[in-house]
């Protein structure tokens, strides 16, 4: 690679992370982080358009390519069936644009001296988020001014309670990056200790399981790569949990939160519904419309558009001037309402390659483990928050995959520390 020390030559190069590094920080936005998405998006078109054949002989591109059309194909077979024909299409026609940006990281993620800098942007973005959750928490408002609703840490999501499952699904990724930040210095553990208890505040128990599953994940993979022994993984996670426990005893509203979730084996449905948040009805009115729509759904985003019609009298979701719900908050159950058995199918096939292709492209590179943990976490078709098909989740699940379709084609020598 021929350095190119213009302003320009400077600026080609540092856009790509820059880019990725604003996309993450405007998560904590309602929408704008669209604006560096797209900007992304079009940048990949042109070099499609550029240099098609090379680009699509990539196997990077090829892999990324095969995952999107396994979720987009779905999205164009409901259209002829769309509850709701402009919600669907506007959905389907903006979704290849995550394609696009992956086809544009991939052609310019490729110096591992750029890698390092967007792990250190990463890292600094999460950290800004911790701090700033705790400070909400300690001082009942952050540095925006958002204040602390108890049981309900936002921090600079505010309103939104996004942060904790944001959080959990890069908590493998800030921990690799601490681990090797802390090989010469300890004080970086203590910001991954910080995160776990926001990941508690937030109050979010889905959140709750989606670090549970990036912990076991990531000490796994430590554990089977010899860099930690099963005796210290054991402790950090007994103690972690005993930790985990005192900050639930010291929040009445996070411990009867906690203590709800062991309703989910009861034999009572009513105790089984307060338990999961009431997502039962939401849960039985999607299969209804996947029963009644099992081919090709209803149109992606179409669930809102029906459940009136499939509801029961007495829905929940119906109570009180309630106008139902946008999704079914499960994306098994909202594939197959909105996307029918065709959707099923393309979900199958899309884990089929991740737990395949992408497992023996990314397994042995030690560097793209991390990466493949958080795409695990973030893609968990039990995942029973954001809409499947939600522009927001839809983002952030495709941000994670993005960057980790890319570690190959950097080539980062996993001993090389960020900054260094």
């Amino acid at each position: 690679m021929i350095a190119d020390g213009t302003v320009t030559g400077k600026l080609r190069r540092n856009l790509p992370w820059l880019l990725v590094a604003a996309t993450l920080a405007l998560f904590a936005t309602e929408t704008l982080f669209n604006i560096p998405y797209w900007l992304m998006a079009a940048l990949g078109l042109y070099e499609l358009c550029r240099a098609p054949r090379a680009v699509l002989a990539q196997p990077g591109t090829r892999l990324a390519g095969a995952l999107f059309l396994c979720l987009w194909l779905p999205q164009l077979a409901a259209l002829p069936d769309a509850a709701s024909p402009a919600r669907s299409i506007e959905t389907a026609l903006a979704y290849p644009h995550f394609f696009l940006a992956a086809v544009y990281l991939l052609q310019s993620v490729r110096d591992p001296v750029i890698v390092r800098r967007l792990e250190l942007a990463v890292f600094a973005i999460i950290s800004v988020w911790i701090i700033d959750a705790m400070i909400q928490y300690t001082l009942g408002k952050d540095l925006l001014g958002y204040p602390y609703r108890r049981g309900q840490l936002t921090g600079m999501f505010d309103p939104h309670m996004r942060l904790g499952h944001l959080l959990a699904v890069l908590l493998p990724v800030y921990l690799d990056i601490t681990r090797r930040l802390a090989a010469a210095r300890p004080w970086p553990w203590l910001l991954p200790a910080l995160l776990c208890a926001v990941i508690i505040l937030s109050g979010k128990r889905v959140a709750w399981v989606m670090a549970a599953v990036a912990m076991l994940g990531y000490g796994g993979y430590l554990l089977l790569a010899g860099a930690l022994r099963a005796r210290i993984l054991a402790f950090a996670l007994l103690f972690g949990a005993l930790a985990g426990v005192g900050l639930l005893g010291s929040n009445e509203i996070l411990a009867r939160r906690a203590a709800a979730v062991l309703d989910i084996f009861s034999t009572d449905m009513d105790a089984v519904d307060k338990a999961t948040s009431h997502r039962m009805p939401l849960w039985r009115t999607a299969t209804e419309v996947a029963g009644e729509h099992w081919i090709n759904g209803v149109g992606p985003r179409g669930y809102r558009f029906v459940f009136r019609d499939f509801a029961d009298e007495d829905n929940f979701y119906l109570r009180d001037g309630r106008d139902g719900s946008t999704h079914p908050h499960l994306p098994v159950l909202e594939i197959a309402a909105e996307t029918g058995l065709i959707g099923l199918a393309g979900l199958f096939a899309f884990w089929w390659i991740l737990a395949t292709r992408v497992w023996r492209r990314h397994g042995s590179r030690p560097g793209a483990m991390p990466w493949l943990i958080s795409v695990f976490v973030a893609w968990l078709p039990i995942n029973a928050h954001l809409a499947f098909y939600g522009s927001y989740w839809s983002s952030v699940s495709w941000w994670v995959l993005s960057l980790l379709l890319v570690q190959p084609e950097a080539g980062r020598n996993d001993s090389q520390c960020p900054g260094s």
